[in-house]
């Protein structure tokens, strides 16, 4: 999902905005109005008016590839980095950019947005992780 419009600068889009939820959600979640009012709003930090907005869905999440289309079991095991990978890729293949001006993310989303600045430095001017902190898990006991 997208929201405003690509602006061009020197052969590249100078305005792109990468969104990425949390576990529980989709890209929707940043639709809300408490995101909206808040972030995306005229005059607002990221202005719909000003900044191309992508709000993909995470692997195995709303409209995204998922066990449940099909292949259950045997639909390929995967993780952050996968996940990171494949939103790389629709932003650079998909869509063709190839900088961002930030990668923001809650949650589950922050800690891809952790993953971005660690893999892909070069690639946005900021990054926002919100409520995410860069450490290992421990699973249940």
């Amino acid at each position: 999902m997208y929201a405003g419009k690509p602006v061009s600068g020197g052969g590249r889009i100078r305005n792109a905005v990468l969104l990425l939820h949390g576990t529980g959600s989709t890209g929707d979640a940043f639709l809300t109005e408490a995101f909206r009012a808040e972030l995306f709003g005229p005059g607002k930090a990221l202005d719909a008016n000003k900044y191309y907005l992508i709000l993909p869905d995470s692997i195995g999440k709303g409209g995204s590839s998922k066990p449940s289309n099909g292949l259950r079991a045997r639909f390929p095991h995967y993780g952050y980095n996968d996940m990171v990978e494949a939103q790389k890729q629709l932003v650079t293949q998909g869509l063709s950019i190839d900088h961002l001006a930030v990668v923001l993310g809650t949650s589950m989303g922050g800690m891809h947005t952790w993953l971005w600045a660690e893999k892909y430095p070069d690639m946005m001017d900021a990054v926002v992780p919100i409520a995410s902190n860069p450490a290992a898990t421990r699973t249940r006991t």
